[in-house]
């Protein structure tokens, strides 16, 4: 079995310093989701000035996350109508 590599990094998420663990594979993907919750906050604490800052990163979090899941989606449906015109050219 293929041993896994560990990466230990700190995101760095609305100010504040997170130690963490990621494997190779998730490490990019948590990155790029770090820098558009860390976006996505930073506007909402323009739109939402009097809001509590925990309820602001929550927020950037569900709408930064649900964006990713839905492109991934998007994506995976790609990808499968990619197979079945590939399948369809097939004998």
């Amino acid at each position: 079995m293929a041993e896994t590599k560990t990466i230990h990094t700190e995101l760095n998420i609305a100010g504040r310093i997170f130690p963490v663990e990621l494997t190779e594979s998730e490490h990019a993907m948590t990155l790029e989701l770090v820098d558009a919750v860390n976006v996505t906050f930073k506007e909402f604490q323009k739109q939402y000035p009097s809001q509590e800052k925990l309820d602001l990163v929550i927020m950037a979090f569900l709408k930064s996350h649900s964006e990713h899941f839905h492109k991934a989606v998007n994506d995976k449906k790609a990808i499968g109508i990619q197979i079945d015109t590939l399948e369809r050219l097939l004998p």
